[in-house]
């Protein structure tokens, strides 16, 4: 009698939210590791790994990508430096989708760029699984969602309209993908076809460029319990995430209640009517009408513009200053880094304010974007000093 096929455990079913939930991150203030937040991913479909996987907890882009080799090992090979071709996910003839453990890799190949010119991107396939994300002390479960399985990190073009695989073949960090929490739908591009409003959610047999959401848009909330979360402030730590010498931080609270917001500076974002995911609206990542001072220590010297976009965005090491053509910010000779020393102040449109001193290097290091467009970043060292929350539900954002 032939041995029946086994049958693979069903996936965990996705957490309901009853009251906020804390989920532990990990503060890495070290350079070679990127400079980040991680939260661990310990599971994605009924796939649980002997080791959490590192990934970049980033409030200024949406939707989840992993690094297949080390996902699953047996089932995609990696691009090195040493090896730049040649890699990826191997489909049986006549399949366009392998399934395992209740993940399922589509042959959809697909691209996510991040960090602008001086950033990355990832290329791999679209598949779809449930995620599993916390440590010991705390975890939840999303449902079945869309996750671009990456096997090869390649340099970013410095064309802002380019996105694809192109550029040289770098080695893979610590870190092993991106966790994106913001509003604003991010695109999965196809054939070097960047997203538009028109471009469809991601989902099993669509086939061309497609947007993602947040991978919280993915959790159920009781009611009562508003969609989103909350960062409460905590310094780096100087550890590394691979050696495990980074200690848990309970700096997460998934699910929002009013008494937690209350006192934030807080403003209502922009959001488009389509298209939606998951039931919750598509917004604006940028804070609109801003404004920038960048002066003297002493407050002199002072060079202002406004109708500026900011973005606050825990997965940028450093700032960001876009100043308009025709505004002048001094740059430390010779560099497109603002001069050491020199203050900066970012003013909301609702009254918060944020300041800074900019620095050579480090967190606090200013690169200046002379091209006369684009948006402001205040990256990771505002979360060290400040707490931040994003509600989907009310579709506001806040600052305290």
């Amino acid at each position: 009698m032939q041995a029946p096929v086994p049958v693979p455990p069903p996936p965990p079913s996705p957490s309901v939210l009853q009251a906020p939930t804390v989920i532990n991150l990990y503060p890495d203030g070290s350079p070679s590791d990127g400079t980040r937040l991680f939260v661990f991913v310990t599971a994605v479909g009924s796939l649980a790994f002997n080791s959490p996987l590192p990934l970049a907890f980033d409030t200024g882009s949406a939707g989840m990508t992993l690094f297949a080799p080390n996902a699953f090992p047996s089932m995609a090979t990696a691009c090195s430096v040493d090896m730049p071709s040649g890699c990826g996910f191997t489909f049986p003839p006549g399949q366009h989708s392998i399934t395992f453990n209740n993940v399922t890799v589509t042959d959809l190949q697909a691209t996510r760029c991040y960090g602008g010119a001086s950033g990355h991107a990832q290329t791999g396939n679209l598949g779809f699984a449930t995620v599993t994300f916390g440590d010991a002390a705390g975890a939840l479960t999303t449902g079945s969602m869309p996750i671009l399985f990456y096997y090869k990190i390649t340099a970013n073009s410095t064309n802002p309209s380019q996105c694809d695989d192109t550029g040289a073949v770098v080695n893979v960090p610590p870190q092993q993908g991106w966790f994106g929490v913001n509003t604003q739908a991010d695109g999965v591009v196809v054939d070097r076809i960047l997203a538009s409003t028109s471009s469809p959610p991601c989902a099993n047999g669509v086939a061309v460029t497609c947007v993602v959401a947040s991978v919280f848009d993915y959790l159920q909330f009781a009611g009562g319990v508003d969609a989103g979360f909350l960062l409460t402030h905590r310094t780096l730590q100087s550890c590394t995430i691979d050696s495990r010498t980074c200690a848990p931080a309970p700096m997460l609270t998934v699910g929002l209640t009013p008494p937690q917001t209350a006192g934030f500076g807080s403003i209502i974002l922009s959001c488009a009517s389509t298209p939606t995911i998951e039931g919750f609206p598509n917004c604006n990542a940028n804070i609109a009408n801003s404004g920038i001072t960048v002066s003297a220590a002493d407050g002199s010297n002072a060079t202002s513009y406004s109708g500026a976009s900011v973005l606050f965005d825990s997965g940028t090491p450093s700032m960001i200053l876009a100043p308009p053509n025709g505004v002048t910010i001094p740059a430390a000779t010779g560099t497109d880094v603002l001069a050491a020393d020199e203050k900066v102040l970012v003013s909301l449109p609702n009254g918060y304010e944020f300041s800074y001193a900019a620095a050579p290097n480090g967190v606090d290091e200013t690169v200046l974007n002379t091209s006369g467009a684009g948006r402001n970043v205040v990256g990771i060292d505002f979360f060290q000093n400040h707490d931040f929350y994003i509600d989907y539900t009310a579709s506001t954002e806040g600052w305290h």
